[in-house]
Parts: C-alpha cells; sequence; structure tokens
C-alpha cells in the first residue's frame, strides 16, 4: 500500500475496508431503490393492466346495445382504485360514451387511441400531465359477429368472427408510486447512517483482531522464505495463524490430488473427444443422406405437380371442347322438338306431347349444365378477360331480385341496399353472381322462413351479403361447396356448378367469398369486392 507508507496496516486496514464498505452499500443502496421501483411499476402495470382488461370485457354488453347509463355504472366501480385518474368509455369511432374522473376527458387527441382491430393487444402509453406522470391503457372491445346481446350479457358468444365496438381508455397517476419511492429513498438514508456507523465500529475492531495474529504470521513467514512454495509450512503455534497454517497444508496436498485428479480427467475427456467426433462423423453422413432423400422427393414432388398442371390442362380442353361438341346436337334437337310441337301439335297423341315435354325439359337442363361449365372453363383461364363496364350494382342487385321474384312465396324476403354504389366489372357475370346466390337462399329455405340480400360499403370494401334462415350446411360439406360439380346434398337437384361459378366470379374481380351456416338454422354468404371497382 503506497498511500502513507508509515501508517499502521490496522490505520490502513482501517481506511480501506470503510471505503470498500460505502462503496458496496451505496451501490446495494442504488440497486435497492431501482429494484423497489421496478417492483411497484411492474405490480401497478400488472394490476391495471388486467383492471383495463377487465373493464373492457364489462363494457361489452353496454356498447352493443348503446346503454351508455349501464357503462357509467360500470366506470362507477372505479372510485374504490386510488390511482385511477380518468377512464373513457369510445365506441368504434373513438367517440366518448362514458367518462370517469374529477379532471375530466384528457388533454390528448381520442383518435390517436383507436385501436385499428380486434387482433390488437391491450396498449399502455405513459404520458406527461403537468408534473405528473399518467399512463394510459387503451383495451378494445369486441364482440363476435354472431351473438346476441342477452349472449354477451351471460358471458356467451366467445366463438367465431369477432368485431370491434369500442375501447377502453383508463389514465393511472404515479403519484402515489412517487411517495412511496420517496419514502422509501428517506428511511434508506436513516438505515444507510446507522449502517455506516456500525461498519465502522466493526470494522475497527476487526483490524485490532485479525492484524495481531498476522503479524506473528508475518514474522514466521520470514523464516520459511527460502523453501519452494509447495512444501508444507510449519508454524509452532495454537492460535487461529496455527490452524490457517494447517489448513494452508491440507490445501496444499488437495491441490496435488486434485492435479493429479485433473491428469486423469483430461485423459477421459480425450477420449470422449474422439468417440464425439465419430459420433458426429456418422450423424453427418446420415444428413447428407436425409437430405439426398429430401432432394429426391422434392423432386417427385415438382414432377407430381407438373403431371398434376398438365391433368388439369387436358381436363378444362376436353371440358371445353365437349361442351362446344354437345351444343351442336342440343341445339338440333331443341328446334326439332320445337318444330313437332309448334307445327306437328295437331298430329301427335297427348301421350307423344307429354314425352316431348320431359325431352324438351331435360334437353333444356342439360344445356343449362354446358353454359354452366363454359363459364366455369372461362372463369378459369387467364386468356378469357372480363368485360369491363360501368355497372349500377345497387340497380343490378334490384333487378336479379325482380327476376327471382317468382320464387319466393312463403318466403320473406329482406331487403337492405346502399343507394349509388356503382363499379367497373363485367355485368353479365355480377348478374350470375348474384342469382346464383339468391337462387339458392330461396331454393334451400322453407315457407315461412326468410331471405335476406345486403349491399354496403364496408372498411374492406364492397360488401354483399345474402342471407337464409334454411336448412343449412353440415360442416363436413363447408370446405368443398365451391368445387365444380359438387353437391352435399341430392334433395333439390342442380349441377354443383353455381357456387363454383361465384367463387370464380368474385376472384376474377379481385374479391373474395365467406360462408357461415349452422345445420337447421340458415347459411349467410359474404362477397366482398375491392373499393378499386368503385367508380
Amino acid at each position: 500500500m503506497r498511500f502513507c507508507p508509515r501508517c499502521s496496516l490496522s490505520f490502513k486496514f482501517l481506511v480501506l475496508t470503510s471505503i470498500v464498505l460505502l462503496i458496496a452499500f451505496s451501490a446495494l443502496e442504488t440497486y435497492f431503490m431501482v429494484r423497489q421501483k421496478e417492483i411497484l411499476l411492474d405490480d401497478l402495470h400488472s394490476r391495471y393492466e388486467s383492471l383495463a382488461r377487465s373493464m373492457a370485457a364489462g363494457a361489452r354488453y353496454g356498447l352493443m346495445v348503446g346503454d351508455v347509463s349501464a357503462l357509467k355504472r360500470l366506470l362507477h366501480t372505479l372510485r374504490e382504485y386510488e390511482d385511477v385518474a380518468f377512464a373513457l368509455v369510445l365506441d368504434e369511432k373513438a367517440e366518448i360514451m362514458a367518462s370517469y374522473g374529477a379532471g375530466g376527458p384528457p388533454a390528448f387527441t381520442l383518435k390517436a387511441f383507436a385501436v385499428k382491430g380486434c387482433g390488437d393487444e391491450a396498449i399502455y402509453t405513459p404520458q406527461r400531465r403537468g408534473d405528473r406522470w399518467i399512463w394510459i391503457f387503451s383495451v378494445p372491445v369486441c364482440i363476435p359477429a354472431e351473438a346476441t346481446s342477452e349472449e354477451i350479457l351471460v358471458g356467451m358468444g366467445e366463438s367465431g368472427r369477432s368485431e370491434l365496438r369500442g375501447m377502453i381508455l383508463l389514465g393511472v397517476s404515479l403519484e402515489r408510486v412517487g411517495r412511496i419511492i420517496a419514502a422509501l429513498k428517506a428511511r434508506s438514508l436513516e438505515i444507510a447512517g446507522v449502517v455506516a456507523l456500525g461498519s465502522f465500529l466493526l470494522v475497527l475492531l476487526a483490524a485490532r483482531v485479525v492484524t495481531r495474529p498476522l503479524k506473528r504470521l508475518t514474522r514466521a513467514a520470514y523464516r520459511f522464505s527460502g523453501e519452494t512454495p509447495l512444501e508444507p509450512l510449519h508454524v509452532a503455534s495454537g492460535d487461529e495463524i496455527g490452524e490457517l497454517a494447517t489448513a494452508f497444508n491440507r490445501m496444499m496436498e488437495r491441490i496435488a490430488r486434485g492435479q493429479k485428479e485433473l491428469e486423469e480427467v483430461n485423459a477421459r475427456l480425450e477420449e470422449m473427444n474422439r468417440t464425439l467426433e465419430s459420433q458426429v462423423e456418422e450423424r453427418t453422413m446420415a444428413l447428407k443422406e436425409t437430405i439426398s432423400e429430401l432432394i429426391d422427393a422434392r423432386d417427385r414432388l415438382e414432377a407430381a405437380y407438373s403431371e398434376m398442371k398438365q391433368m388439369h390442362d387436358v381436363k378444362s380442353a376436353f371440358l371445353r371442347s365437349a361442351s362446344h361438341e354437345l351444343r351442336t346436337p342440343l341445339t338440333a334437337i331443341k328446334a326439332n322438338i320445337d318444330y313437332l310441337m309448334g307445327y306437328e301439335r295437331d298430329g301427335l297423341s297427348d301421350e307423344a306431347l307429354d314425352v316431348l315435354r320431359v325431352v324438351r325439359r331435360n334437353v333444356n337442363n342439360i344445356t343449362a349444365m354446358v353454359e354452366e361449365i363454359l363459364e366455369i372453363v372461362r372463369l378459369e383461364s387467364p386468356h378469357v378477360g372480363l368485360k369491363m363496364e360501368e355497372v349500377d350494382l345497387t340497380g343490378l342487385v334490384e333487378s336479379c331480385v325482380a327476376e327471382l321474384s317468382g320464387l319466393n312465396y312463403g318466403i320473406e324476403l329482406r331487403l337492405r341496399l346502399q343507394d349509388g354504389i356503382r363499379v367497373k366489372g363485367d355485368r353479365k357475370r355480377l348478374h350470375d353472381l348474384i342469382t346464383n346466390l339468391l337462387g339458392n337462399a330461396y331454393k334451400y329455405t322453407m315457407q315461412g322462413g326468410w331471405v335476406e340480400v345486403v349491399l354496403e360499403l364496408d372498411e374492406r370494401g364492397i360488401a354483399l351479403t345474402v342471407g337464409d334462415s334454411g336448412m343449412g350446411i353440415p360442416p363436413e360439406h363447408l370446405p368443398h361447396i365451391f368445387e365444380p360439380f359438387y353437391q352435399g346434398t341430392k334433395a333439390r337437384g342442380g349441377s354443383g356448378l353455381g357456387l363454383a361459378i361465384v367463387k370464380g366470379v368474385v376472384e376474377r374481380h379481385g374479391g373474395w367469398i365467406e360462408v357461415d351456416s349452422v345445420p337447421g338454422k340458415g347459411t349467410t354468404f359474404h362477397v366482398t369486392l375491392p373499393r378499386e371497382l368503385l367508380v
């Protein structure tokens, strides 16, 4: 120790130990304060995030039915939480429906906290208001699309697609936490003073107790200064220093034994290393073989995909050719039947006329099926384009409803059409899309039921919804209903091509189609076209 060369070892030990203890205690105190603050803030964050989520769950019924009084009663329960500075219930347009807190709504833009969708997690945002900090927790309030208010009230209706109905903003003040931390700091300073005084006295006592035997050990060490380090140290003393010398000798013996054991361990490690290298080499060879097998499997998969694509092309070519070839004889058959029933009617018996009517009906069905097959082929072909023009979609839906008015006997028709929706699209194919969906709805709905058609603009695009209260579709059939020629039931007839055409028309216009169905309760088709088609 270079400082104070003439000072005694006791004094140097006292000074240095006091400095070390002071630094250690300061570091420990700093760590304790930081850790305590983190614990307090984490506990505050967890508690009020859970509270915000609970408030969001409790607000679902009030937001769904628009019950402002229920929302206010919900916010009134926050009075038992002293850290809550304010709380707001916003609807899906970020408008305030209910508020809590003496300070009124906070001075910030509410739309900045608007949640974009039901997939968002709870978000907290720290804000400085005056001389204090406030955490703002924002939680979306989502409600299942098909849930009723009664189901929401009793906590049911959690499955299925959800809709955003609003959000909860919960402002939490950190003022109480700040007071707790300030009190902890004051208490720590008091403890620091007591500990510093006690440490000084203990260090002073320890210095006197330790340095005396060390002086005797130093004098004894001078006598053995010429000995090798590994030779045992002989100290004729029965006090702590003698015990220290005995412990030192035992340590030398253990070091010698440890060196021998270390050599043995190194030998075993070398053997294990050689074994491990052999195993790694074997695993590498096995991995190479596996990679080779994967490459072969990939090649076979590519070949199978190419073959499947060729089969699809052959199928499309066959359907196109067969459909064209069938049109000519079907047209001829229909013309001859019309001739017989028109010009030769008087010379035919009633039985012959009945036969001709049955033949004509079946020819018409086959002709319609051929046209649907050709339409499927056209929609799947990238070379056949759409005839894009400006279409009054609202008027087209009304026209399709009027065309199929003869099918709605005993069925309630519900129309909700937004005026003035004009799009750029293929009028004929959009007509086929609407009539297919509406025709299916009538076909599978019994008398006394209802069919609903909705056309509107929403956040995703142009939304066309066709729903009914009919027999519904069993869950095992839902993944296949858009496949050509697929029929979940033969009870109502049909070719199984209508929904395939609908899906093709929607996708060629850049949109998508979804279906919700419950057996015995009805089916709803949701068609969404992109906003880029709007004129």
